[in-house]
């Protein structure tokens, strides 16, 4: 193991950049977004949280690079929760889904969220930031107050998550590509 940073105690996710040379993250709960060196050193703020018209507390899980490599997604919380992308070049943030977060973007062109306990997707045209009506996935996954959610996406497009509604009713299952849930460890 080789550290590369230091995230503090309150670390709220991070994503590798596409060329795989820096990683954007955020080390502490109102401590915005930063990025180091995928080799390690320094971290550098990219961009700090801004309460002025949006009430952020803080910008959390910044787990998705938009195509081109030069825009993430992020939840900003907690006066109203949302998903916002950030341009790294400008440090522009727009907000795309109010009352959403932890977002992913896949290559379909959608982007998958959280909403309480349910997971949505919607088609999303990531040039424009224009994004379409959002379809519930599943309901009753993990999510937590931290406006975390317990699901990820492989690049082929299998989706794991945790089945349940709180960290002690957990349930690891597959889906097939025609919807069927197949436990795992039963």
């Amino acid at each position: 193991a080789v550290a590369l940073a230091d995230v503090g105690p309150n670390f709220r996710g991070g994503v590798w950049s596409p060329d795989d040379e820096t990683i954007y993250f955020t080390p502490g709960t109102q401590a915005g977004i930063w990025k180091v060196s995928a080799q390690g050193g320094k971290s550098v703020q990219v961009v700090a949280r801004e309460s002025k018209g949006y009430d952020d507390f803080g910008y959390w899980w910044p787990i998705a690079m938009l195509p081109g490599g030069q825009r993430l997604l992020f939840t900003s919380c907690c006066g109203r929760t949302r998903i916002m992308v950030l341009d790294l070049a400008s440090g522009k943030r727009t907000p795309i889904l109010e009352n959403a977060f932890f977002a992913r973007y896949v290559s379909t062109g959608h982007v998958i969220f959280a909403q309480g306990h349910a997971l949505l997707a919607a088609r999303f045209d990531a040039d424009t930031l224009k994004v379409g009506n959002p379809v519930k996935i599943l309901d009753n996954f993990v999510t937590s107050s931290n406006v975390h959610a317990q699901y990820t996406i492989s690049q082929n497009g299998t989706l794991v998550y945790f089945d349940g509604v709180s960290d002690f009713q957990r349930n690891l299952v597959r889906i097939d590509r025609n919807g069927a849930i197949h436990p795992i460890g039963k």
